[in-house]
């Protein structure tokens, strides 16, 4: 990849998924790539999917990411340091916040039974022999007709008010099921609706995780597991309020529109 002429090329072999990351120095687009992750590719999809429903999506999510990285929020995997938010766990944290507040659809709700499997994709967990079928349906919101929402600069000042204040210990985030539930009467109840079976369900609502945020297909996988206690007391304490250091750039972000990062 160096001989590409791209930067900052590092592997990342001990991770869940091995990933190497390096930075496209022309655009200065930070850049992970995986092998035969086809999971990772579905997610993507339905992500891309949310942020064509809400306009706003990509630009929120722009602005938390460049404010998360000069804090040290945004590096789930640098050695020797405390494992903060991977960029996918900030995405469905926003998509269940937002979901919250009804502004943003709920694109794997009632999905209608299927008559063939086609939609189940099977994974290998690394703690089971057991494969685990991953339901991989959503819908495209045809008729969801997004709300209007306040200015921008307005709605990440909630969005950080909100999770400074919130409980992360008594609750879920699981934008599969459309929000943020209590942790485990939410998961009690989710083999008996869920169409296929979700395989372990202990890990995601285990009471030891400071903070559980459910992987949308693979529903026995907290995608922020490895955080701490410490890790998530700093997040909530390193909040940008309007007026104090580190917002002006926020703002500028949000004024400018969606980048890439």
């Amino acid at each position: 990849m160096e001989r590409a002429g791209f930067t900052d090329v590092k592997a990342i072999p001990w991770a869940r998924v091995p990933i190497v990351k390096l930075t496209d120095p022309a655009s200065g687009l930070h850049i992970d790539i995986n092998v035969n992750e086809r999971l990772g590719l579905i997610n993507t999809d339905l992500i891309k999917t949310y942020c064509d429903a809400v306009p706003s999506l990509r630009c929120l999510i722009s602005a938390i990411k460049k404010w998360a990285r000069p804090r040290a929020l945004n590096q789930p995997s640098v050695p020797g340091e405390p494992q903060t938010f991977n960029s996918h766990a900030l995405v469905l944290m926003t998509i269940g916040w937002l979901q919250t507040r009804d502004l943003a659809p709920k694109l794997q709700a009632s999905p209608q039974s299927a008559e063939s499997n086609e939609h189940i994709f099977w994974i290998r967990s690394p703690k089971s022999s057991k494969p685990i079928p991953c339901d991989t349906r959503y819908h495209n919101p045809t008729t969801w007709v997004a709300p209007r929402i306040d200015a921008l600069d307005n709605l990440v000042e909630q969005w950080f008010r909100f999770w400074a204040q919130f409980q992360f210990s008594r609750h879920v985030i699981d934008i599969k099921r459309g929000g943020i539930f209590p942790r485990i009467p939410h998961f009690e109840g989710a083999a008996e609706s869920d169409n296929v079976s979700q395989g372990p369900r202990s890990e995601p609502h285990n009471k030891s995780y400071p903070i559980s945020v459910v992987d949308p297909f693979h529903r026995s996988k907290n995608v922020t597991r490895g955080i701490s206690a410490r890790s998530l007391r700093k997040f909530q304490a390193d909040r940008i309020m309007i007026g104090q250091p580190g917002y002006s750039r926020v703002k500028r972000i949000l004024t400018a529109g969606p980048q890439q990062s």
